[in-house]
């Protein structure tokens, strides 16, 4: 996995943009979806800390035309267009260094992305 925080600001930026998928927990890095092309397949996950949620990334995402998943443990959630999560919930573990994720859920809804028919 990358840190981007160790990358310069010029691979910073080449990664995104040859990517198609970004998954990272929730926080600043995930600003680099601004450099990640829009496609039919272009996905945010988002994990956080259960139950947890912030509707920052997720908007940015949908307004780079990315599909977004927020990721709680074994729990994904993504809304249809116009609909959003209701409200903003932080735990106490929202910024912490142990976020919870199941790592199945995740590859499963990388799977579903790269490989479902696109209309």
């Amino acid at each position: 996995m990358p840190m981007m925080e160790r990358m310069s600001l010029q691979d910073q930026i080449a990664l995104p943009a040859k990517s198609t998928i970004i998954v990272g927990v929730h926080g600043n890095g995930l600003t680099h979806q601004l450099w990640m092309p829009p496609s039919d397949r272009s996905t945010v996950i988002e994990n956080f800390d259960p139950p947890s949620y912030a509707l920052d990334y997720e908007m940015l995402a949908r307004n780079m035309g990315h599909k977004h998943y927020a990721v709680q443990n074994n729990s994904l959630l993504t809304f249809s267009k116009g609909e959003t999560h209701e409200g903003v919930h932080h735990t106490e573990g929202f910024h912490g260094n142990e976020i919870p994720v199941h790592g199945p859920a995740v590859a499963q809804a990388i799977r579903q992305r790269l490989t479902e028919r696109i209309p």
